[in-house]
């Protein structure tokens, strides 16, 4: 933060009425203007505590300086032309509190064109044992501009973390870049840039981060990752694991287990129609959100029978699943099936993951179907299942801000 003191209010303004009143606020400014060091006191009297640095720090050196002086669990990075919205917080804090393994999780930020960028540091929650474990922001990045960041996600998943972005934070970004142009002109900017850049590719041999590719999750699917935790018991299969999020391994006994290939923990790629385990070979058989994606979900919830003493499930309601605009039409889901199988097969092939399809623009383009309880009473039964069948239900906040109903149906079956 530096000499934009109307920005800087304004972000205060914005954190002030929109937090809950349980953080500590602190403030790090580099060579300020004695008129910005006047102001910064001034917002002393009102609980901030300040840092006040006499030789500029740039962003790396400056959110170190903050992070070394906060005294909370977790930590939060809002930069001084961030904005944000109402119930921001509470999603980032549910999210470290359920799933410790992320390490680091950011809100949405609605850039000057009003579009949603990708997550990252300007207005995230950090886990202070993934801080320690990881580092502080590496300050050699001071002599560029940018990277900074980048560096430190690749090091955060070095040691094992998942950052990941957090749908219902959301934060604006209306101007952008505000310290750095009231120091420098747009060549000396790109001339920092590349002097970033180089420095982040001699560390890692690569040009930066494509943030559009870090993942995100929704609240309502960690209270479902927490209603699945509460009712496994014993040594558990998660069926369609994707990244093993559910139940990590260093609190529970688990594989994994998914059609996709993921570097995690108690790995198995495999097929759920053809399960590669012996009969009753786990306690529990756990499927979030996994039979809206399969192609036989009988066969699916036979095999889950047939390896485990006990099968849970989280699926979605079709009725209740909010308008994107795009209809839920059988040719959708058909294309959303062909391109799913091609990334597969290149996936497996480069050993890489690859991102070939929007699917922020067709959020449900790899769903094969949505059910009514009359379909899914009728596939249990079909399975032979012993079930109790129950429901989630939410009301979320979408990014213009309007409350959409949300339902699931919980299975307990045996």
């Amino acid at each position: 933060m530096v000499n934009n003191v109307e920005v800087t209010q304004r972000c205060l303004d914005h954190i002030r009425a929109n937090t809950p009143p349980i953080y500590e606020l602190i403030l790090v400014a580099d060579d300020s203007t004695p008129e910005t060091l006047s102001w910064l006191m001034g917002q002393h009297m009102y609980g901030a505590r300040l840092v006040l640095n006499r030789e500029r720090q740039n962003f790396s050196g400056a959110v170190n300086m903050g992070i070394k002086v906060s005294r909370g669990r977790y930590i939060a990075i809002v930069t001084n032309d961030v904005y944000v919205r109402p119930r921001w917080l509470e999603p980032l804090i549910q999210a470290l509190k359920q799933m410790p393994a992320l390490g680091w999780v950011s809100a949405q930020i609605v850039q000057p064109d009003g579009v949603f960028r990708p997550f990252n540091i300007a207005c995230c929650l950090i886990d202070r044992d993934a801080i320690e474990r990881v580092g502080l922001l590496d300050e050699a990045f001071r002599q560029g501009k940018g990277f900074e960041d980048d560096d430190w996600y690749w090091r955060f998943l070095k040691v094992g973390y998942r950052p990941h972005g957090v749908r219902q934070s959301v934060a604006d970004h209306p101007e952008t870049e505000t310290t750095f142009r009231s120091f420098h002109d747009k060549d000396r900017l790109r001339e920092l840039s590349g002097k970033g850049q180089e420095i982040f590719y001699s560390k890692w041999g690569f040009m930066g981060t494509n943030w559009v590719t870090i993942p995100s999750l929704d609240i309502q699917t960690l209270d479902r990752f927490e209603w699945l935790r509460r009712n496994a018991e014993g040594g558990i299969l998660d069926l369609g694991s994707a990244g093993g999020h559910t139940f990590p391994s260093d609190r529970f006994d688990v594989v994994n287990l998914d059609i996709d290939l993921y570097r995690i923990p108690n790995f198995v790629r495999g097929d759920g129609h053809s399960l590669p385990f012996k009969d009753e070979s786990f306690d529990t058989v756990a499927l979030g959100d996994v039979m809206e994606h399969v192609d036989d979900p009988v066969q699916v919830m036979r095999e889950a029978k047939r390896v485990g003493k006990k099968v849970i499930m989280t699926i979605p309601n079709e009725v209740e699943v909010p308008s994107t605009g795009h209809p839920l039409m059988s040719t959708v889901y058909k294309q959303g099936a062909e391109v799913h199988r091609e990334a597969i097969e290149r996936w497996i092939r480069d050993n890489r993951p690859l991102k070939i399809v929007d699917d922020v623009e067709y959020p449900h383009l790899f769903h094969k179907r949505f059910y009514t309880e009359e379909m899914l009473q009728r596939q249990l039964e079909e399975a032979g299942l012993n079930y109790r069948l129950d429901s989630l239900e939410y009301w979320v906040p979408n990014p213009e801000g309007r409350l959409e109903h949300l339902k699931f149906f919980i299975v307990e079956a045996t």
